[in-house]
């Protein structure tokens, strides 16, 4: 059975050194993997955050490519960067074979 793609980007960034494990970035990324998109308050009230704190990672990981927006009207959604995404997977996958 083949790893879950969520999984196995979250372990392929931690063995890359980008996050620490059980971070607030990796949440954010776990969550995002879970879901097609959402918004700030979707994820820090999910997450048990700040609003603030979890703006300041969701602009890291945007620095980083992981997370890309969308905005429709006054709202603003986040989602994975399914290119970066796709990216760690096949990583993942090579790293897995080292």
């Amino acid at each position: 059975m083949a790893a879950k793609p969520n999984g196995v980007i979250t372990t392929a960034i931690r063995k890359l050194g980008f996050l620490k494990p059980r971070s607030k970035q990796s949440e954010i990324i776990g969550f995002l993997g879970k879901r097609k998109r959402a918004t700030v308050t979707e994820i820090y009230t999910s997450l048990d955050m700040v609003q603030s704190e979890c703006s300041m990672y969701l602009g890291r990981l945007r620095g980083m490519g992981m997370v890309v927006t969308e905005s429709e009207g006054a709202k603003v959604y986040y989602s994975l960067n399914k290119v970066k995404r796709d990216e760690l997977v096949n990583l993942a996958g090579q790293i897995a074979k080292i």
